[in-house]
């Protein structure tokens, strides 16, 4: 029955009726790929400091404060999904980051990592850096 759920979801025909063979075959290798628990176990690695922020959100926030963080949570996922969907469907975009995603993310995710740093002050925690 998970199999047919997951399934409809990604189904590209209109007809929700009707679930090709391809597709549970797709899923079932999907699932048997090593690549797939990869990405799993990094995903679960990284949450860890997920773990270390939303513990002590939630166990000192009431009913209400979860529901409207869950469901800003929930909309912004959505929104992102959205985006990122419509920009890669974009056939330059596209093009681009196929060619070019292999060099691009390490800088990306530096840049990042930096700006990160420098907007938290947490640079200032370093011996070397005198404040």
């Amino acid at each position: 029955m998970l199999k047919w759920k997951l399934n409809l979801i990604y189904c590209p025909y209109k007809s929700s009726d009707i679930v090709p063979v391809e597709l549970l075959i797709g899923l079932e290798d999907t699932l048997d790929s090593k690549q797939t628990y990869h990405v799993a176990a990094v995903t679960f690695a990284n949450g860890g400091d997920n773990i270390g922020i939303y513990i002590p959100l939630f166990a000192s926030s009431n009913a209400a404060s979860r529901s409207i963080t869950l469901a800003t949570f929930f909309v912004l996922i959505t929104v992102w999904c959205y985006a990122a969907k419509s920009i890669i469907s974009h056939p330059a975009i596209a093009k681009f980051l196929t060619q070019y995603s292999d060099a691009i993310v390490p800088f990306v995710l530096i840049a990042l990592g930096i700006y990160i740093l420098y907007e938290s002050e947490t640079y200032q925690l370093l011996p070397f850096v005198k404040s």
